[in-house]
């Protein structure tokens, strides 16, 4: 393979975490409940791969979309912070960056309240697709949680990597629509290294 500037290449999810806890109920209407810790992390399939790849010394880019607020530019710094290369990371202009909040109980079992974001919205024309093509290995996190790029778009991504000479990967996430078959059919031809879970496996084979 010829010399590229990145090892890999990360494109998919980012998302804002925030831990809070302990949570065993919720206050009623005007009430208030004392907590014994609040953090922000961040999380998401892309992103936590990206830094992931980093620290193992990789040399890691991440285009991709975010919101232009505090979380956004959060995420943008801890990927800095890490050495991943950031020039192919939009800011939009109107959606929120992608936000989860853990709600984590005294036993440690966790809920989540998601707001989607900029994940709702990521399509392929927030996608420099030079940075991808100098790139060893392209990578998507957090496949069947993006309606605007799952499917034949994603597909035709993966296509154009492939065509490349790139090894590309998939890490996918929970269908919340249950089309699993339909949206991940067409990009199986063009998919390396696939990484279900063994619940994902189980529901997109059905076995």
């Amino acid at each position: 393979m010829p010399d590229k500037k990145y090892d890999v290449a990360c494109l998919g999810l980012t998302v804002a975490d925030v831990l809070v806890k302990p949570v065993d109920g919720f206050p009623g209407p005007g009430g208030i409940k004392m907590l014994n810790a609040l953090e922000v992390h961040p999380g998401g399939n892309a992103l936590n791969t990206a830094l992931a790849c980093a620290k193992l010394g990789l040399s890691t880019s991440m285009p991709g979309l975010v919101g232009n607020d505090s979380f956004g530019k959060d995420l943008q710094q801890s990927l800095t912070d890490a050495s991943v290369d950031t020039s192919g990371l939009i800011a939009h202009p109107t959606e929120a960056t992608s936000t989860s909040i853990v709600l984590i109980n005294s036993e440690g079992e966790r809920g989540f309240l998601h707001l989607p974001g900029t994940n709702a919205v990521l399509a392929p024309e927030h996608v420099n697709f030079s940075i991808i093509t100098q790139s060893k290995i392209f990578n998507v996190g957090g496949v069947l949680l993006m309606p605007s790029l799952d499917g034949d778009l994603l597909a035709e991504l993966l296509k154009r990597a492939k065509a490349e000479n790139i090894i590309t990967a998939v890490d996918v996430a929970v269908d919340p629509s249950g089309k699993w078959g339909e949206k991940l059919t067409p990009m199986y031809e063009h998919i390396d290294y696939f990484f279900p879970n063994k619940m994902e496996a189980e529901q997109i084979t059905g076995r």
